[in-house]
């Protein structure tokens, strides 16, 4: 109130909303961000830490200034951000603690599956098994990644369906909500944990119902490949 008085009645207001457009044009600019837009974003694990070190883009590093980590961005041996990410999927209702126990649960059921697994097997394939369920979880989020998408694009008035690239952080999110959607699409005697350790175990084989689907996905892109040149017209 007391930066409107210093000028007169007419010129105040339109001063006071120029100001306030130009601080939603930097808001939008930086995402809502206290940080300006040359601020960098942390590099908070020691793998990455020791990778950068005496590299020229460390040296680069260590004289820009940097955001401070998240509060949940931590150099923990036990940090995984895909696995944070797929927690967060999984909960509903603000429920995180719930969401956790389902996913360590589902570890769990991995864990001893393919330790009965391995029991059984030869010596000679024992070493082919994974038993690792963190292994395995990113490697079946990796296998069920699509490469391509389909987009409506609507040309003289029909729509047809384009194929289009798929940016890889759409296309995890993509293959963690078919995992997430093929373990919730089961009998209601099965609980999550073990239909979703089942899908993640048949998706790090490349087979099962998420990597069929990937696979129709990519059939379809092929068959829509002539309205490809739709996608720059």
């Amino acid at each position: 109130m007391a930066a409107l008085k210093m000028f007169p009645k007419s010129v105040a207001p339109v001063r006071y909303f120029l100001s306030i457009n130009r601080w939603i044009e930097i808001s939008f600019k930086n995402n809502y961000s206290v940080f300006p837009s040359y601020y960098v974003k942390p590099v908070f694990r020691k793998e990455q830490q020791s990778l950068l070190e005496g590299t020229e883009e460390g040296e680069k590093l260590a004289h820009t200034p940097i955001k401070p980590a998240k509060n949940h961005q931590t150099s923990s041996a036990f940090y995984d951000d895909l696995t944070r990410q797929f927690t967060n999927y999984i909960m509903e209702g603000g429920r995180k603690v719930l969401a956790r126990q389902l996913l360590e649960s589902t570890f769990e059921n991995i864990k001893r599956l393919q330790l009965e697994r391995y029991n059984k097997a030869n010596p000679s394939q024992q070493a082919l098994i994974e038993v690792d369920p963190k292994v395995i979880f990113h490697t079946a989020v990796e296998n069920s990644k699509p490469l391509l998408k389909l987009t409506s694009i609507r040309r003289g008035g029909v729509t047809y369906k384009v194929p289009v690239p798929i940016s890889d952080k759409n296309a995890q999110w993509v293959a963690m909500k078919w995992l997430l959607t093929a373990a919730k699409d089961k009998d209601r005697k099965i609980h999550l944990p073990e239909k979703l350790a089942w899908e993640l175990i048949d998706a790090f084989n490349n087979q099962g119902r998420v990597i069929k689907q990937k696979q129709d996905l990519h059939r379809q892109c092929e068959a829509n490949r002539a309205y490809a040149h739709y996608r720059w017209s």
